[in-house]
């Protein structure tokens, strides 16, 4: 996603397709709960993701609340379809759930808050260079 604050984004299909999305510190989370219960997860396979609470449409949905939080956009291109690629996707995590009562907390929005407030701060991205881009073209 860093990478398209600095181009062009490229969506593959129509942009409807639908993902679930994990914030990293929920995974985190989840891996240090299933060492401690290991006695519970070992040998065990879990699908792990953001669930139905964390479903979005990956550009028709998503860029909404991005350009909410940054203020613009970068330029999309759209490509075709890629072969293989699931148009819907979200995890099933009852075995998850039922095994270590696990669900995620940080929602897409936090999510995307958090990563955006980090990029700012390690400078990788700023409001100001966006708009500077975005009014020259170049995103």
């Amino acid at each position: 996603m860093g990478g398209a604050f600095c181009g062009r984004l490229t969506i593959y299909g129509n942009g409807k397709q639908v993902r679930d999305l994990l914030y990293v510190s929920d995974l985190v989370d989840l891996m240090l709960l299933a060492r401690a219960r290991i006695d519970r997860t070992a040998g065990q396979v879990y699908n792990v993701g953001g669930g139905p609470a964390n479903t979005i449409s990956i550009w028709a949905e998503l860029c909404g609340p991005l350009q909410s939080l940054l203020g613009v956009l970068p330029p999309v291109d759209y490509g075709e379809f890629r072969p293989g690629d699931q148009r819907i996707y979200v995890s099933d995590m009852r075995k998850v759930k039922e095994h270590l009562n696990w669900t995620p907390r940080v929602s897409i929005m936090e999510g995307l808050r958090n990563m955006i407030e980090a990029w700012e701060e390690d400078g990788t991205i700023s409001h100001r260079s966006m708009a500077a881009r975005s009014q020259a073209g170049r995103i």
